[in-house]
This record gives structure tokens, sequence and C-alpha cells, in this order.
């Protein structure tokens, strides 16, 4: 096994569900003036390599639109489930971040380099929800 690969796939895979992390943040504490919260929203940012706005309900707009190649919306014909599927490939190899209405608040990453390939699976309740919204 080629572990140079595998630990590409892995650590992309991390990178990748830090970001998710940071959004996840930034929408839990949207609105949320305490100045204590401040620096780690500033933080949050960072990570995404934004600028903190005015509305950070913005973010993960502007993430999409920045970093995701492909956005899909699945759904049944009854709308009561739903599938959203990002691909982003920019700055690493292939990646596929997924919210699946029937997997509760988790989302997944995952990445391949060639022949391998890393999944993390992390609850994301607020990003969740964003998604979700973006889906109906």
């Amino acid at each position: 096994m080629n572990t140079a690969t595998s630990n590409t796939a892995r650590d992309y895979c991390r990178e990748i569900s830090k970001e998710l992390d940071a959004l996840d943040f930034i929408l839990a504490t949207a609105g949320n003036l305490d100045p204590a919260v401040a620096l780690d929203v500033a933080a949050a940012y960072n990570e995404l390599g934004q600028e903190n706005t005015a509305d950070d309900y913005e973010a993960p707009f502007i993430w999409i639109n920045e970093t995701v190649l492909d956005l899909k919306i699945l759904r049944t014909d009854d709308l009561k489930q739903t599938r959203v599927e990002l691909l982003r490939t920019c700055g690493g190899p292939h990646c596929e971040i997924t919210r699946d209405s029937n997997d509760g608040q988790v989302i997944a990453v995952t990445t391949y380099d060639g022949s391998d390939q890393a999944t993390i699976r992390n609850t994301y309740p607020h990003l969740s929800a964003y998604l979700d919204e973006i889906a109906q």
C-alpha cells in the first residue's frame, strides 16, 4: 500500500472537516454579539480564508460559491427525504461532501487520491439545517 497516497486522502479529508467545523461554528454563533465569542468567530472565518462579514449566514454561501464545483440536490417524490451532494476538487484531491436527511445531522466528507480514499462523518447541526434549507 502506498502510504503517501493514503495520507494525502486522509489529510485532505481532515482539512475539509475543519472547514465544516468552522462553518457550523459560525452558523451556531450567528448574531451572538458576546465579545468573548468574537475571537473564536474570527478564527473560524480565518480557517475558511474569509473576512468576517456582517451577516454570518453568508459564510456558507460564500464557501460554496468559492470552493464547490457542483451541488446536487436529490429528493424523493414525496419530498420527505433529501440528499445534498457537494463536489469539491479545488485545492486538492477529489472530494465529496454529502448531507443525507436520513443521517440526522451527520455530514460525510469523502476524499479520493488515486485508488485510496478517506471518509470522516461528523455531526454538524447548524450546517445540516442550512443545507436542508437549500434543498427545499
